[in-house]
């Protein structure tokens, strides 16, 4: 297909560069300046994803983008003109990688989150392993929740990572264990009644209705840093399994126990012998070590 006539070197107010070059302009670099060719329609799209992006991001907005391209001289929506491979986001305190997903998972879903409500198509690192090291990005269908691989893969992603639903599986299959994991954060997040999402179809179909809300929500979770674990000796210590709280302590006691009476029990009492036989032993051993120290 033709090369689109319109182009951009920046996006968002942001150089975008090239970074599939020999180094010191390589994979995982700033890269270097570089023109993009797509679609009008497409370039403000992409606009409009970043400029949103660096409003939800705490990190604002970015020094460089770096893509493996846009316009390529081939089928598809890269030959159309309408599609464009993001690499990475470089802030002046904050780098990202797309293919250290492994090690930012988290920071990872809440960009594609953004990206997600300007894009109908997003082939991530879960997709295949030619996808490890960037988003493919287009609108070969609207934004929006489908069941397909391509969406439930990000729902998947999100829950796992962001959500707080560990147990998820990643394989862009939409079974019971994503519809459980959408079960049990959407009324956590206000997005849902339980009784709205009881059933695959009624899930299905407020998933839809919320689509953008569930992006922005999983954006802000994934944006913030994720709450230190409390030191071990700051936390309260646990009672034993099966034993009964303060509260509860306190509505179990009907009667008077016998120190509150003043009567020592059995225990107790033996407690005391034995304290006042080890007293004695430590005076009689004390009394030997001073007849034997040396006067002065």
């Amino acid at each position: 297909m033709p090369r689109p006539t319109t182009s951009f070197t920046h996006l968002a107010g942001v150089p975008v560069h090239y970074d599939r070059l020999p180094a010191p302009h390589h994979y995982g670099t700033r890269g270097q300046a570089r023109t993009f060719y797509c679609e009008q329609r497409f370039i403000n799209a992409l606009e409009d994803a970043f400029r949103e992006l660096w409003d939800v991001c705490p990190h604002g907005q970015a020094q460089v983008i770096t893509s493996a391209g846009a316009y390529v001289d081939k089928g598809g929506q890269h030959g159309a003109g309408r599609a464009f491979d993001l690499d990475g986001i470089f802030w002046r305190d904050r780098t990202f990688i797309t293919n250290e997903y492994p090690d930012d998972s988290r920071f990872y879903v809440a960009a594609e989150a953004v990206l997600r409500k300007h894009f109908g198509v997003i082939l991530n690192y879960e997709w295949n392993r030619a996808h490890h090291d960037h988003f493919h990005l287009d609108q070969s269908i609207s934004v929006g929740y489908r069941t397909n691989k391509n969406t439930t893969l990000f729902v998947q992603m999100a829950l796992r990572h962001v959500l707080g639903q560990p147990t998820v599986t990643i394989d862009g299959n939409s079974g019971s264990g994503t519809r459980g994991g959408l079960r049990a954060v959407l009324p956590a997040l206000g997005l849902a009644r339980v009784h709205e999402i009881d059933t695959s179809a009624k899930l299905a179909q407020k998933m839809q209705d919320i689509w953008l809300e569930f992006c922005d929500r999983v954006a802000a979770r994934g944006f913030q840093q994720p709450a230190a674990s409390q030191p071990a000796d700051a936390r309260p210590p646990a009672p034993a399994p099966g034993a009964p709280d303060a509260d509860d302590r306190e509505n179990l006691r009907t009667a008077p126990t016998p120190l509150e009476t003043g009567q020592p029990t059995p225990a107790l009492a033996m407690s005391r012998q034995l304290t006042y036989r080890i007293d004695g032993v430590w005076q009689v051993l004390a009394g030997v070590r001073r007849s034997r120290l040396p006067e002065e």
